[in-house]
């Protein structure tokens, strides 16, 4: 996803829609769900290992680092195979992985994708400080190109209290909620004039093809 997202970086071009990136973002938490369902720690979430595919369809791939969740027990893998930037505070502090740490993940996930690439706190080497930062309430701004209502779940994954985060099936929802809503301000260009009324027009369609929840999560509200 990473090579995908800097080819389509805004200053290459880009050809990558507000909708394509809520699409991929979807089923990126689409395929967690099924994961947390089966009470399975994915433990290394990140743009580097999703691969894409034809028409922008999303995999988790490099899986040999699953496992089924022990939350009561420390992860024993040594040190340095999972990337800093991307643990949940308790995951870098306690080398604790939950499904609760995959939202915090995700979290970080959502910024890479939307903005197309960027390394996240881009210019903070010592992860040790950042670490304190974060528990002391810091996080990464909101870029320009992203909705507020996007901005928000990230936030929501991003609460210190790990019960407090949203479940992936939550965030599924809230994304394909802004993928069909035709009046939400996107901001990412380029869109074509018309592409809201587009949209519009497409949604009846575009329904058939989401990805739909693992059939246990798929209950409507």
């Amino acid at each position: 996803m990473i090579i995908l997202l800097n080819a389509h970086s805004p200053d290459k071009g880009s050809s990558l829609r507000s909708k394509d990136l809520f699409y991929m973002s979807a089923q990126v938490a689409c395929g967690m769900s099924h994961l947390a369902q089966h009470n399975i720690v994915y433990r290394k979430l990140a743009a580097r290992n999703i691969e894409v595919g034809e028409d922008n369809i999303c995999k988790i791939a490099d899986v040999g680092l699953n496992k089924l969740s022990r939350e009561s027990q420390p992860d024993t893998t040594a040190p340095g195979q999972f990337p800093d930037k991307w643990k949940a505070p308790e995951a870098y502090r306690k080398n604790r992985f939950t499904s609760q740490s995959d939202v915090w993940s995700f979290g970080i996930l959502l910024m890479e994708i939307i903005t197309k690439g960027d390394e996240p706190y881009l210019g903070y080497n010592d992860v040790g400080l950042l670490q304190e930062k974060i528990k002391n309430g810091h996080r990464m701004d909101r870029p320009e190109s992203c909705p507020a209502a996007l901005y928000d779940i990230m936030l929501q994954c991003w609460d210190l209290v790990p019960q407090a985060r949203p479940s992936f099936d939550d965030v599924y929802k809230e994304l394909k909620n802004l993928y069909t809503e035709p009046e939400t301000s996107w901001l990412l260009p380029p869109n074509p004039p018309s592409f809201t009324e587009e949209l519009q027009q497409r949604i009846g369609a575009d329904e058939q093809h989401f990805p739909p929840l693992p059939p246990s999560l798929n209950e409507e509200d």
